[in-house]
C-alpha cells in the first residue's frame, strides 16, 4: 500500500477543496501546483519511495530500481515537474487560503508528501543531467529552493522545518551541480533567483506567529460557555496525560497565569526582526530564560506541548542561511 494512498491523499483532497474557490490557471498560489504535482505521484510501496531519500548526486541515481524510474517517467509525462517549477515562481503559497485563523482542526499541508515530491524532483534533475539536459536539471533544482521557502510562508513551525529541508535539498544539490558545471551563467542565475526570495529563506517568524494564533484559539475554546474537553483533545491528537492534567486546571487562576506566560514568551520572540543578525543567539537566550530545553520538569504545562522548540528551529534556519551564502560564494 502506498504511503500516498491513505492519510496523505486524504489531506491533499481536503487542501484542494479549500483551494477550489481560488484555483484557476492564473492563480498566484503555488500550493495549487504543488498539490497537483503530488497527485501525479503513482501509488508505490514505501520501499520504492524511500529510494528517493538522499539522492543528492548524479552517481546515486544509477542505483534506483525500475519501479522508481517508472515513477519519474510517469510524472514527467504528466508534466508534474513543470508544475513544481511554475509553483515555485508564484508570489504566494497557502494551502488553506480561506482559513483566517490557524485552528488546530484545520486541514494541514501534506508535509510528508511535499517532502517526497521534493526528493523525486531532485532524482529527476540528476537523471536529466545524466542525459545531457543540464539546463532542465538546473531549473528543477533551483525550483526546490523556492519551493521550500514557499512552504514556510503560511505554516506552523513544522512547515518551517519541512520548508527548510526542501530548500536545503535544492541548495546542497546545486552545490554539487556547480562543481560539475562551473559555467558562470549558472552562478549568475542562482544569484538572480535568490535575490527574488525573502531572507531568511524560511519564514520562522511567520511560523511562530501562527503558533501563537493556534494557542489563542485553544484559549478561546476553553473559555466557551458550552466548552467540551473533547474539542481540545481532538485538536491535540487524542486523550493523553497532558489533556487529563489540563482538564483539572480549566477555569483556575493557575491556568490563566500559565496562559499569560506563554503569550509573553511568544511576544518576546516576535519582537525580534526576522533579519536580525543575532536572531539565533537571541532565540537561545529567550529559551534559556524561560527554562525550556532542559531536563527539569516544567511548571507551566503549555511549555510541554504548545511551545515548540523554537530555538532549535532558529539554529536550523541559521545553518541554511550559511549554506546559501556559501553557495553564492562558490
Amino acid at each position: 500500500m502506498s504511503t500516498l494512498r491513505k492519510g496523505s491523499k486524504i489531506t491533499i483532497v481536503l487542501c484542494l477543496l479549500a483551494l477550489t474557490t481560488t484555483a484557476y490557471a492564473g492563480d498566484p498560489n503555488g500550493a495549487i501546483r504543488f498539490l497537483m504535482a503530488i497527485g501525479h505521484i503513482p501509488a508505490a510501496p514505501v520501499s520504492v519511495l524511500n529510494e528517493f531519500v538522499d539522492l543528492n548526486s548524479p552517481e546515486a541515481i544509477g542505483n534506483i530500481s525500475a519501479e522508481a524510474r517508472k515513477i519519474l517517467r510517469t510524472m514527467q509525462s504528466k508534466q508534474a515537474f513543470n508544475l513544481v517549477i511554475v509553483g515555485s515562481q508564484q508570489p504566494d503559497c497557502n494551502f488553506t487560503p480561506d482559513n483566517v485563523l490557524p485552528e488546530p482542526t484545520n486541514p494541514v499541508a501534506p508535509y510528508r508528501a511535499l517532502r517526497t515530491l521534493a526528493r523525486i524532483c531532485a532524482a529527476q534533475a540528476w537523471l536529466l543531467e545524466k542525459d545531457g539536459k543540464k539546463d532542465e536539471a538546473f531549473d528543477l533544482l533551483l525550483a526546490l529552493v523556492g519551493m521550500g521557502s514557499q512552504i514556510s510562508r503560511h505554516e506552523l513551525l513544522i512547515g518551517a522545518m519541512i520548508g527548510k529541508a526542501v530548500s536545503e535539498l535544492g541548495i546542497d544539490s546545486l552545490k554539487v551541480f556547480l562543481k560539475r558545471h562551473p559555467e558562470p551563467i549558472f552562478r549568475e542565475k542562482i544569484a538572480k533567483y535568490l535575490s527574488t526570495l525573502p531572507r531568511p529563506l524560511i519564514n520562522i517568524m511567520g511560523a511562530l506567529e501562527k503558533e501563537r494564533g493556534s494557542f489563542t484559539w485553544i484559549q478561546r475554546v476553553l473559555a466557551k460557555p458550552d466548552f467540551k474537553m473533547e474539542e481540545v483533545v481532538s485538536g491535540m491528537g487524542g486523550e493523553s496525560d497532558f489533556s487529563r492534567r489540563l482538564a483539572k486546571l480549566i477555569g483556575t487562576p493557575e491556568l490563566e497565569k500559565m496562559n499569560q506566560e506563554v503569550l509573553a514568551l511568544y511576544d518576546s520572540i516576535l519582537a525580534i526582526p526576522a533579519t536580525d543578525p543575532d536572531l539565533e543567539k537571541k532565540l537561545d537566550e529567550i529559551s534559556k530564560k524561560a527554562g525550556l530545553n532542559t531536563s527539569e520538569t516544567q511548571t507551566n504545562i503549555w511549555f510541554e506541548i504548545t511551545v515548540s522548540n523554537f530555538s532549535h528551529v532558529g539554529h536550523q534556519i541559521a545553518s541554511l542561511e550559511q549554506k546559501v551564502n556559501e553557495l553564492l560564494k562558490q
